[in-house]
């Protein structure tokens, strides 16, 4: 199925359609939307309860990756470029 991507205004229009409505031209940024409602199908509130425990989920990986994402860049910038001591590295392998 294609998608628009996300539009407050195509999602106004297809929440107000009855099953076997279809919509007017509904231009977005890049496309124009025309919605067919086929079918509609209530949320049942245990559905719910399972969706926010899941989305929960996500949400909390989503920002631990945006963090570590931020430290490691905050990291690279304060280290700078890794230097090599051949020295250094002769001394603790023994010259191998």
């Amino acid at each position: 199925m294609p998608t628009s991507g996300t539009n407050q205004a195509v999602e106004d229009v297809i929440f107000a359609l009855k099953p076997g409505d279809t919509s007017a031209p509904i231009p977005t940024d890049n496309a124009v939307v025309v919605a067919r409602l086929v079918e509609r199908q209530d949320v049942k509130p245990e559905d719910m309860a399972t969706g926010k425990a899941s989305v929960a989920d996500d949400l909390r990986q989503q920002r631990q990756n945006q963090f570590f994402g931020a430290y490691m860049t905050k990291a690279r910038e304060k280290i700078g470029q890794p230097t090599f001591n051949e020295r250094a590295y002769m001394q603790v392998t023994g010259g191998r």
